[in-house]
């Protein structure tokens, strides 16, 4: 019970950090002189770079959840992008929001290749170790 109540503090407390980051993003954005397109194309960047980060913080800890909800956040940042974002952003923006996008996910690509867990070796493969061991 301790581990569910756990892993349920844990999504509650990094969702509301998302939200709180997403609207520190959007006001920054927005006193900078950013205007719609530039609050998108900011938040698409900040939770697609979240994404990222909760894949390989589920590679490196082996946490299968993780790495799912990481993943989870990438399609629906990606679904963003191209149902919301690409109807109502300017040419430039859309360029801009696409390269973000791409980027972080050849990232995301190259680090789940990297650092995805390894099966553990089959029961033929342990004989065949122990085998070459024990002849040394």
């Amino acid at each position: 019970m301790l581990e569910g109540l756990r892993a349920w503090l844990a999504v509650t407390g990094g969702s509301g950090a998302l939200v709180a980051a997403s609207g520190l993003t959007a006001a920054l954005v927005t006193a900078a002189g950013g205007g719609p397109d530039a609050v998108a194309v900011a938040l698409d960047a900040l939770w697609a770079g979240t994404a990222i980060g909760l894949v390989a913080a589920g590679l490196l800890r082996r946490a299968v959840a993780l790495r799912i909800a990481g993943l989870a956040l990438l399609g629906a940042v990606a679904f963003k992008v191209a149902v919301i974002d690409l109807a109502e952003v300017e040419t430039a923006g859309r360029v801009v929001a696409w390269a973000v996008l791409g980027a972080l996910l050849l990232v995301g690509a190259g680090l789940y290749g990297r650092l995805r867990p390894v099966a553990p070796p089959t029961a033929q493969e342990m004989e065949a170790l122990e085998r070459e061991v024990l002849e040394r």
